[in-house]
């Protein structure tokens, strides 16, 4: 969320900067008013499911004709395996109150905003309730010939009101033109007609739905003052291009006229409702409305095609920011997978209440079978997974040997299993977490980090609480934990065959005949909250070899015995294991 509000802020910043320019250049006020529309598509953009478009997700569907898996599909009764996924609690102080508090805190923000907006709107129809048909028909005549010299289909409703000191254009569905009662005693013909072009360029220009979307906007942003600071900018804009597009019509021999007109509403705003567009302002706006009439120049060709490029180049800019905002968080949370040989399956019967991904790797075919494409992208702590790669560190420095035995100091622990001396299958087989991180205390911190970048681990961040892999700042997606394992069997690292060897054999859980079954657990529980479920491995068949890693995320019950039936009972539903392994 920090990372989407940071980039939303430079975006913005960086729309006030091409604004700026574009003054500069001396650009119509048309384009300043049209230019604000970018401003829109900014503030929408972390609302939009953009992890849904490959573009952003930095993702390539699969291939809709699927290689087939070894076996058949036909559903068999999955037996449980016997895995010792034992684990600790860490400690972590809970932000999630923060968090919670923020989000109630904006959405109380947004009640109020909604709140003055229907107490605007109940005040504005009260005014239009109120409101009587125009008698005067000069009024009628002046108004019929402004909507068709500026050519309108469809024209707003005119309606004057005692309640009003200058004419305001309302209504989004249903638009209205108000004026003040006895109109025509207190202005000039001209001068009416000054005003009625004024309004029905509000109308022609789409401003009061533009308006009404800029408030829905700032309400949702009620927080960020740039968003705050470009709606008042907006609102200058937008009178600075109706002014220009009436001297467009009336042409520069009238400008002077026209500005005199203007001179006479300052102060009269529009007092009941910020859903009105109105001719009138504040003194600083009349000022600044003016001084760009003095200065008017009409649009050329060579001002449309200025506008068009820069218009077209900061619309690419912002696209080009967007996979930024589809994250929604910091880079190292997430993997761009972008793999064109990939599909995607349709699991969920498997994971029942449980939120989790599965990935599956044919090494044979080249090709992964996946199941909830995000969860499978976004990192998670590896917790007890991550000790394949410190056997294989610890192997690879000589810490340790495959039959080295690793005195037990003491210590008491909750399971009986480690309380005692380790060897490096033991210390897989009950995930033994004291074997684990004496081998990373053997070695320095420079040493694991030159380790983490050769295996290119996840996120690569060792900087967290120790250890690292247990619900620190170590983290890694399933499908990175699949293609990881696939370069370990590959002997496609940067390590020793012997220590890779080892390590596989380690992993090994079961095997029948020609197939052969590896796995290692995972499990992450926060303050006694098991929130982190891993149960990754590959399996040897007769032609094919095919790597998996599943993950839950969330619940009670988020425990790697958990994500191990589940991967179980998909790989016996594939036909990979017929029957379950004994």
């Amino acid at each position: 969320m920090l990372v989407t509000l940071l980039v939303l802020t430079l975006l913005i910043s960086a729309l006030f900067l091409v604004r700026q320019g574009m003054k500069l250049v001396r650009l119509p006020a048309i384009w300043l008013d049209r230019f604000w529309s970018l401003l829109f598509v900014v503030l929408l953009l972390p609302f939009l499911p953009l992890q849904a478009v490959p573009f952003f997700a930095g993702e390539t569907r699969g291939v809709e004709q699927r290689p087939q898996l070894p076996g058949g599909a036909q559903l068999t009764e999955a037996t449980n395996m016997t895995i010792s996924d034992f684990s600790v609690s860490v400690t972590r102080f809970d932000l999630g109150w923060l968090e919670s508090g923020l989000f109630v805190v904006w959405l109380g923000g947004i009640g109020f905003g909604l709140c003055l907006i229907f107490q605007s709107l109940f005040k504005l129809k009260t005014i239009i309730a109120r409101a009587r048909a125009v008698k005067d028909s000069r009024l009628t005549i002046a108004y019929d010939a402004c909507v068709k010299e500026l050519g309108l289909k469809k024209k707003p409703r005119l309606l004057e009101s005692d309640s009003i000191e200058s004419p305001v254009t309302c209504g989004i569905l249903r638009p209205y033109l108000l004026v003040p009662e006895d109109l025509y005693n207190l202005f000039s013909t001209d001068e009416i007609r000054y005003m009625f072009l004024h309004e029905l360029k509000h109308h022609q220009l789409h401003h009061p739905r533009i308006n009404a979307t800029a408030l829905l906007f700032q309400i949702v942003y009620w927080f960020h003052p740039l968003v705050w600071l470009a709606r008042k900018k907006m609102v200058m804009d937008r009178e600075l291009a109706c002014d220009a597009a009436v001297i467009e019509t009336i042409g520069m021999r009238e400008r002077k006229a026209y500005g005199r007109t203007l001179l006479q509403f300052i102060e009269k705003k529009q007092s009941h409702s910020s859903l009105e567009l109105g001719v009138g302002g504040t003194k600083k706006q009349i000022e600044t409305r003016i001084y760009s009439l003095i200065h008017y120049r009409s649009s050329s060709k060579k001002d449309t095609v200025k506008g068009s490029l820069i218009y077209t180049l900061v619309v690419l800019f912002i696209v080009l920011q967007t996979p930024w905002l589809a994250l929604g968080a910091a880079e190292e949370q997430r993997y761009s997978f972008d793999q064109s040989n990939a599909s995607y399956d349709e699991l969920s019967s498997f994971f029942a209440d449980h939120d989790g991904s599965f990935v599956l790797y044919s090494a044979k075919e080249n090709h992964y079978f996946i199941h909830n494409r995000a969860g499978s992208e976004q990192r998670y702590s590896p917790n007890s997974t991550f000790k394949i790669y410190s056997a294989l560190i610890g192997l690879e420095e000589g810490i340790v040997q495959p039959d080295t035995v690793l005195a037990w100091d003491g210590t008491a622990h909750d399971y009986p299993e480690w309380n005692q001396q380790q060897t490096l299958n033991s210390a897989m087989q009950y995930s033994v977490n004291w074997y684990f991180e004496k081998i990373e205390a053997d070695m320095s911190l420079n040493q694991m980090m030159t380790y983490i970048n050769e295996l290119n681990y996840g996120n690569k961040s060792i900087e967290g609480p120790t250890p690292v892999w247990l619900e620190s700042s170590l983290t890694i997606s399933p499908v990175e934990q699949v293609d990881l394992l696939h370069r370990l069997y590959s002997n496609e690292l940067p390590f020793q065959a012997k220590s890779v060897t080892a390590v596989k054999d380690a992993l090994l859980l079961e095997q029948t005949g020609e197939t052969a079954f590896y796995g290692k657990t995972g499990t992450g529980v926060v303050n006694e909250r098991a929130v982190n479920g891993w149960f990754v491995g590959f399996v040897e068949t007769t032609d094919d070899t095919l790597f998996f890693a599943t993950h839950l995320a969330g619940d009670e019950e988020a425990t790697g015995q958990s994500a191990a039936d589940i991967t179980r009972a998909i790989l016996v539903d594939k036909g990979i294991l017929t029957g379950g392994l004994e």
